[in-house]
């Protein structure tokens, strides 16, 4: 399992501004996941595919300080499930 967001996670934790940015900078991830699999509700609600994943991935990042970290892909899974449940 690989843990390189680990020390950028432990850091935006900690009120580093640009290591959230750095975190914010997998919205593009995200987007390719999301892209043409929301439901017109959805889409109508949020505006499209971008802003659908730019406020999940701001809610993720919000709630980072409880976040435990475990590797760098049960992160992204955590901000997934975080976006997908929004």
């Amino acid at each position: 399992m690989s843990e390189e967001l680990r020390p950028i996670i432990e850091a935006a934790k900690g009120g580093d501004r640009e290591a959230l940015n750095l975190l914010g900078g997998c919205a593009d991830r995200f987007l390719r996941i999301f892209s043409g699999k929301l439901s017109r509700r959805v889409r109508r609600t949020c505006g499209s595919t971008v802003d659908f994943v730019l406020e999940g991935l701001a809610g993720a990042l919000a709630r980072l300080p409880a976040h435990e970290y475990l590797s760098d892909e049960a992160f992204y899974a955590w901000i997934g499930r975080h976006i997908h449940h929004l």
